[in-house]
């Protein structure tokens, strides 16, 4: 569960981190609270994004910081270095437990003006695997690296965006979180609580030998003509160094708990102001025992005589069936005859399904050019009335091409 990811250029970084803890009570079923600081800061000079299982980290942690002396820039990495011994020696004795735990950090040296970044990787009961960042590549821990094409998908947003940011570690950082957002949204509503990660996520940046965690306060909203809602929240850190998550809209105020501190309220508590994992249906919800579905959308514009359709085929991936939407294929059209546009019903979005042998054929026939070929597509589309339909149900020719009338 969880979501920490970073990508490093030279001595500068950007990170996200989730909020969101999941704990499987003896009894009952899991509980997820968006409570949880996932960073670490130790003796001002390492720092550590966490994730995994909450009470390995406590032990680790503890002893990183009692050896925090004996740790610094130049044997950070060392295999017989005093860092990467202890966390073998915890890894080791911590024993067997189930699933696996992650770490991204860095260690700063102030006099130096430099820092070196590295990744860990826990088996527990068998030891660690300490190595450096590697330079321009995306790394993501926990269950986020399970999202579709996450890593692939990031490194082609930073090669393209990275130089048009001029350095701006805010703006990167923004945007770099931005991306994760969609990827996150693409896979459905439900994703968020199948992979244990917060739909709110804090950004933070590294250069040279300055850390910052971001705080925040945004504000936006969510419009259309049939759900729109305005949206104000923020992250601070009170002069009494609480972090504080606070919902503008409904005045929740939620205190952020530290990893080494108290473990959170079982109580569910989900941090979600911009209404992420309330927003629409999830069709792998929806669906439960198929492994795809099509997403018919379709928008009627009578003031402009216009129809706008799109077509995506949803793959319900990994164990866990997260949603991957193919890329939509989109079709406009322009219409002179006022009637004709009463035939095309605003329904937006609309899902149908279809056999393995039918959808194959479907796949390969169906294009922008033929996305308005209603004969076609009644073919296919049990209930094609939802989208079109004429006054005598028949079977006519209309501007040279065949239509379905039902």
């Amino acid at each position: 569960m969880t979501i920490i990811a970073t990508y490093r250029f030279q001595d500068k970084a950007v990170f996200i981190s989730d909020f969101r803890v999941t704990t499987r009570p003896i009894s009952g079923s899991k509980v997820q609270a968006d409570l949880s600081m996932k960073f670490v800061p130790i003796d001002r000079k390492i720092g550590m994004f966490l994730a995994g299982d909450v009470d390995f980290w406590k032990l680790a942690i503890a002893e990183v910081i009692k050896q925090s002396s004996d740790i610094n820039i130049d044997n950070i990495l060392d295999t017989l270095g005093p860092f990467n011994l202890l966390l073998n020696d915890v890894a080791i004795k911590y024993g067997r437990r189930a699933g696996q735990s992650s770490a991204i950090g860095f260690i700063v040296d102030e006099t130096r003006h430099e820092n070196v970044q590295f990744n860990i990787e826990i088996v527990h009961g068998n030891g660690a695997i300490l190595t450096q960042t590697p330079n321009n590549q995306v790394t993501i821990m926990g269950s986020g690296k399970d999202v579709p094409n996450i890593k692939q998908a990031l490194e082609h947003f930073f090669s393209d965006n990275l130089s048009r940011y001029n350095n701006d570690l805010y703006k990167i950082a923004f945007y770099f979180r931005d991306e994760v957002k969609k990827l996150l949204q693409r896979c459905g509503s439900s994703a968020y609580e199948k992979l244990g990660i917060s739909p709110y996520m804090a950004k933070a940046s590294l250069v040279q030998d300055s850390f910052c965690l971001h705080g925040e306060e945004m504000s936006g909203g969510h419009y259309s003509d049939r759900n729109s809602y305005d949206f104000k929240y923020s992250l601070v850190k009170e002069d009494d160094g609480c972090i504080i998550l606070f919902d503008h809209s409904n005045n929740e105020r939620l205190e952020v708990i530290e990893i080494m501190g108290n473990t959170p309220s079982m109580e569910a508590i989900i941090f979600d102001p911009e209404r992420a994992t309330t927003r629409g249906e999830d069709p792998s919800q929806l669906f439960p025992g198929r492994d795809y579905i099509y997403l018919f959308h379709q928008w009627v514009i009578p003031e402009d005589q216009t129809v706008y359709r799109s077509l995506k085929k949803i793959i319900f991936a990994t164990d866990k069936r997260l949603c991957v939407p193919s890329d939509p294929i989109i079709g406009v059209l322009h219409l002179e005859d006022k009637k004709e546009i009463q035939r095309y019903l605003d329904c937006r979005d609309q899902y149908f399904e279809l056999d393995p042998g039918k959808a194959a054929l479907f796949d390969l026939c169906i294009s922008s050019e033929n996305l308005f070929d209603h004969e076609l597509l009644a073919t296919y589309i049990t209930n094609y009335s939802t989208f079109w339909k004429s006054d005598d149900g028949r079977l006519e020719e209309y501007d040279g091409k065949p239509l379905y009338y039902k």
